[in-house]
């Protein structure tokens, strides 16, 4: 449909340069289409946008709507990772269906200050993956949308730097721009 109609079917995303509006964007190169970006300001509010049926897609965490598509007021269409995930592993990921290459996985991670002491930055990381491996706090993040990984501070910048890299070619093709 959306080759049929270029440019006709809208998208809503948590705004411009979001991490949603990126993952549009990819989809939209890796498939071919053109869909019309129409940026909010918050996952919220696009949320709403798509509860309300005002616009008919976005692309969101899980976290933001799986409570809504396990009610029945959000029909998901595929993963942006590239594994099904353990919160809803009934949803085959974009790029099993058919996108290849597709993968906008959201991440969190904790930071610290350029300069901490290695020694403290060690402990700091072997506590905070000791907390988050915790049967207790690794169900109750998978309950809410979230797959606990954990990495050394070593593997969590090379996952940085190699992500900025990645969707720093999105923007380009995309000319968003960068303020």
């Amino acid at each position: 449909m959306a080759k049929a109609k270029p440019g006709a079917i809208p998208y809503v995303s948590g705004g411009i340069g979001s991490s949603t509006h990126l993952a549009g964007e990819l989809l939209k190169s890796l498939a071919g289409i053109d869909l019309l970006h129409v940026p909010t300001k918050g996952t919220g509010p696009a949320v709403t946008e798509i509860l309300s049926g005002r616009v008919p897609i976005t692309i969101a965490t899980v976290p933001s709507v799986l409570h809504h598509v396990k009610a029945g007021k959000l029909r998901a269409l595929g993963l942006t990772s590239t594994r099904r995930s353990a919160s809803a592993p009934e949803y085959l990921p974009i790029a099993d269906q058919g996108i290849a290459g597709y993968e906008a996985a959201s991440w969190h991670g904790a930071l610290a200050p350029r300069g901490l002491p290695d020694a403290l930055l060690k402990q700091l990381n072997r506590d905070i993956n000791a907390a988050l491996l915790q049967d207790a706090n690794k169900e109750r993040l998978l309950r809410e949308g979230l797959e606990v990984v954990g990495s050394t501070p070593e593997q969590f910048g090379t996952q940085i730097r190699t992500e900025i890299q990645r969707w720093k070619k999105v923007v380009a093709t995309a000319g968003i721009p960068v303020e």
